[in-house]
């Protein structure tokens, strides 16, 4: 998920959009609060940014740019997800391994154990 901090980021590091960044604190506070329950963070943010370029005539928002951010973003969070799914597969297998010497030590000392008794 794409955060709101993410969003501020990507608009405050764009000369574009900075102006707007500063902003967005005060349009988001001014969301309809039906709204909210509904529409997470990043959503809210590019909402209200939207909504203060299309009452301040800021013509530099540009709907493309927020796409492309956020489709790289989805990409990024994608990739994320699937190095924690193959780590967590690793430490999985390494458990199962750690598992099967724990299996063959106590095998191990049980027959110490036989051979003591007789």
């Amino acid at each position: 998920m794409v955060t709101e901090c993410d969003l501020n980021k990507f608009l405050k590091s764009s000369p574009k959009y900075a102006g707007m960044a500063g902003g967005l604190v005060g349009a988001a506070m001014m969301m309809p609060v039906a709204a909210v329950p509904v529409v997470g963070g990043i959503a809210v943010t590019y909402l209200a940014a939207a909504k203060k370029a299309k009452e301040t005539g800021d013509e530099s928002f540009s709907k493309e740019n927020v796409t492309r951010y956020l489709q790289e973003e989805i990409e990024r969070r994608n990739q994320s997800i699937n190095q924690k799914l193959s780590t967590i597969e690793q430490l999985q297998r390494e458990i199962t391994a750690d598992q099967q010497q724990i299996s063959e030590c106590n095998f191990v000392l049980g027959q110490l154990a036989n051979e003591e008794e007789e």
